[in-house]
C-alpha cells in the first residue's frame, strides 16, 4: 500500500482485513467482529508490518518473535541495484530486470517503469519503477505481485505502544533462536529405522536477511 511518501507492506490476511474493515467502517467494528474478521482472513500475524517513511528516511519493522511482538527502526536501506538485460510481464506490466546483493542474499527483481514508485515489497526500493517481483538466488524467498490495485484503502498498521522496541540485529537473533531451537529439539527425537538421523527437508526458518 503506497500513499504519497509513505508505504506499508503487510501480509495478505491483514490486507484483506483492512479492506473489509474499511467497507464496514472501522468505527463499527467491535471486539467480537474484530476476531471474526481476523479468523476469516487468517490474519494471525496481524502485528506484522513494514513501514517506509520516505520523508524521514526511516523504516519501521514490526513482527512477532515467539510470543513477543517487537519492532525496530532503521534508515531505509540504500540498495545498490545492477540493471540487467531482460524483460518479463508481471501482473500485466512490462518489467525490467535488476540484481542485488543485500545482507547475505542475492536477489533478482523485476520492476515496472510504468508505475512511478521507487518502492517494492518488504524493504526493497531504489529502482525507477515499482518492484513487482523479487526472488532470492536460492529460491527460498519469493515476492511476486498477482495484481496491482488503485483502490483508495486507508493505510492501517499496528502502532501499539506496548510493542517491545529493539534493534534489527537483536530482533533477527531473537527470531532465529525462537525458530530454530524448538525444531532442533523435535529433530533429535526423529530417526530412521536404522537409527540414523532423519533428513528433514521442510524449511522451518529462512530469513530475508542473513547478515
Amino acid at each position: 500500500m503506497i500513499k504519497d511518501s509513505l508505504s506499508v507492506f503487510v501480509n495478505y490476511g491483514a490486507y484483506q482485513f483492512n479492506k473489509a474493515a474499511d467497507s464496514i467502517g472501522f468505527e463499527n467494528i467491535d471486539k467480537r467482529l474484530f476476531f471474526q474478521l481476523t479468523k476469516k482472513y487468517n490474519a494471525k500475524e496481524f502485528s506484522y508490518h513494514l513501514l517506509k517513511q520516505y520523508n524521514h528516511n526511516n523504516l519501521i519493522y514490526c513482527n512477532y518473535a515467539g510470543m513477543v511482538s517487537m519492532k525496530y527502526d532503521e534508515p531505509i536501506p540504500d540498495m545498490q541495484w545492477q540493471k540487467c538485460e531482460g524483460q518479463d510481464t508481471i501482473a500485466g506490466y512490462c518489467c525490467h530486470k535488476a540484481m542485488l546483493s543485500f545482507r547475505g542474499r542475492n536477489w533478482t527483481a523485476w520492476y515496472a517503469p510504468e508505475l512511478k514508485y521507487s518502492d517494492g515489497p518488504w524493504k526493497f526500493n531504489g529502482l525507477p519503477g515499482l518492484i513487482l517481483k523479487a526472488v532470492s538466488e536460492d529460491g527460498e524467498q519469493n515476492f511476486t505481485a498477482c495484481i496491482v490495485s488503485f483502490e483508495q484503502i486507508p493505510i492501517v498498521y499496528n502502532d501499539d505502544s506496548m510493542v517491545q522496541k529493539t534493534t534489527r540485529k537483536k530482533f533477527n537473533k531473537h527470531l532465529m533462536l525462537h525458530k530454530t531451537n524448538a525444531n532442533q529439539t523435535m529433530a533429535g527425537l526423529i530417526s530412521n529405522a536404522d537409527n540414523t538421523p532423519l533428513q528433514i527437508n521442510r524449511l522451518f526458518y529462512s530469513p530475508e536477511e542473513k547478515e
